[in-house]
């Protein structure tokens, strides 16, 4: 489990550096994890513990250039924060320590205050970089999930359309076709960069539900009424519960054009009552209602 404060893994052969650092940290709100011993330094890193790392360059038998590559080896996604401290020449040696999988170099004699702001400052952005990764992460996934839906239910269309053929019920095979046009046009939409993941999973919810089409009052009001395709496509949107605005965007129409059809369909289907909402009308029974 990763603690609130930040945790802080630190390496420096000096004992007196040791302590001047654990002090100035722990006043900052910092977990620390001191070591003298490079070695052992290397064996208690976790990169699952420790947020950030700060060592030192002028060890013995390890030197920090060395250490950092290790821990780097150790730190499978790349992740943690290591940040150099030394009295050598910063010029000559930011390169070598960029090289190790350093992000800082700090000179010495350290400037507490500005350590401390350093450290905060690569914790914050490393934070936002892994939480940018992991968003990035659902997306793929979620739109993975979404592919995996539009094949699987292009394969039960298949399924299903042999099963009714076989059947040959001339009523059935009617009200397959208007259920198979329009889980045709919904699966156009969800394709379209345009819809968003909240627009694209309603979609999906809804064709979940048409699946079932012996159940949907929907497909019975689309089919009773004689829609056209165009006036289908609309229907199926405002079902889903996307707005005039919404659908213009996903079907690339002017406004006054959506409402004419949203009129067409009302007078079709004889809603003459203004307060019956359409979206409410689709997805609730008919006798729910006083035209």
């Amino acid at each position: 489990m990763i603690n609130k404060k930040p945790y802080v893994l630190v390496v420096d052969d000096k004992a007196i550096e040791i302590n001047f650092y654990n002090f100035f940290l722990k006043n900052a709100s910092f977990e620390t994890d001191c070591y003298t011993d490079p070695q052992k330094a290397l064996s208690a890193f976790n990169p699952d513990l420790h947020n950030i790392v700060l060592l030192d360059i002028c060890m013995p038998i390890i030197d920090g250039f060395v250490l950092a590559s290790k821990i780097k080896k150790k730190d499978i996604k790349k992740s943690i924060p290591i940040v150099f401290i030394s009295s050598l020449d910063k010029n000559e040696n930011l390169r070598k320590g960029i090289q190790a999988g350093g992000i800082e170099y700090i000179q010495k004699p350290v400037d507490y205050t500005e350590l401390v702001a350093k450290m905060m400052l690569w914790i914050d952005t490393q934070k936002i970089i892994t939480n940018s990764e992991v968003e990035s992460s659902q997306k793929e996934r979620r739109v993975k999930d979404q592919k995996k839906f539009i094949i699987d239910t292009q394969k039960d269309f298949r399924q299903l359309i042999h099963k009714k053929k076989m059947e040959n019920h001339q009523s059935t095979t009617s009200n397959l076709s208007v259920i198979i046009d329009s889980l045709k046009m919904q699966l156009h939409l969800l394709k379209q960069n345009s819809l968003s993941f909240h627009d694209k999973n309603i979609i999906i919810k809804n064709m979940e539900e048409d699946l079932s089409f012996r159940k949907s009052t929907f497909y019975k009001k689309i089919q009773e009424f004689e829609l056209t395709k165009a006036e289908i496509k609309i229907a199926v949107l405002i079902k889903a519960g996307l707005t005039t605005r919404e659908i213009t965007q996903v079907l690339n129409l002017s406004i006054s054009t959506i409402e004419t059809y949203r009129k067409k369909i009302r007078y079709k289907m004889k809603l003459k009552n203004k307060n019956i909402d359409l979206f409410d009308y689709f997805n609730l029974p008919l006798q729910n209602y006083e035209l």
